[in-house]
C-alpha cells in the first residue's frame, strides 16, 4: 500500500494505491460513504500546512480500512475509478480523433436525409463501439434507404 501526495506550493492531489490499482481521496472517501463536507481535505487555508494536518484527520478519522484493515474498500473504490477513467479515456478518444464531430455530421445529414454521407461518416468512426443506439438507427435507416 502506498499514498502518494503531490505538493507544489500546497498539497495536492492525494491517491491511495493499493498494488497498481489507485484512487484519489475524494472517491476514496465516498466510497467509504463519509458524507459530503464532513471530511477536512481539501480545505482553505493561508497556512501550508494546514492541509498536511486536515489529510492526518481524514486519514485517521475515516480510512482505516485502508491504514490497517484488509483495504477492500479502497480496492472496489480503486476498480470503479479505474473504469471510470477508461470511459473518460474512450470519450476523450473519440473527441480527439474526430468521431465525435463525425456523429454530430451524421446527424445532421441524416436530418437532411443525405444518406450516402450519413453511411459515410458513421462507418468510418474509428470506435464503432462508440456509436450508440440512436447512430446505429440512422445508420441502418440510412443503408436502407440510400441511393445505391
Amino acid at each position: 500500500r502506498l499514498i502518494v501526495l503531490e505538493f507544489s506550493w500546497s498539497l495536492g492531489p492525494v491517491t491511495y494505491h493499493v498494488g497498481k490499482a489507485f484512487v484519489d481521496h475524494a472517491a476514496y472517501l465516498h466510497a467509504l460513504g463519509v458524507a459530503a463536507g464532513t471530511n477536512r481535505y481539501p480545505g482553505v487555508s493561508d497556512d501550508p500546512l494546514q492541509a498536511f494536518r486536515d489529510l492526518a484527520h481524514d486519514i485517521a478519522t475515516y480510512c482505516s480500512d485502508f491504514v490497517t484493515g484488509a483495504a477492500v474498500i479502497c480496492s472496489a473504490a480503486a476498480e470503479t475509478a479505474a473504469i471510470a477513467r477508461a470511459a473518460r479515456h474512450r470519450r476523450d478518444t473519440a473527441r480527439y480523433v474526430g468521431d465525435d464531430a463525425k456523429r454530430s455530421e451524421a446527424r445532421e445529414a441524416f436530418e437532411a436525409c443525405h444518406y450516402e454521407h450519413v453511411i459515410a461518416l458513421l462507418e468510418s468512426v474509428q470506435d464503432p463501439s462508440f456509436l450508440d443506439p440512436s447512430d446505429h438507427s440512422r445508420l441502418a435507416i440510412a443503408r436502407r434507404r440510400a441511393i445505391r
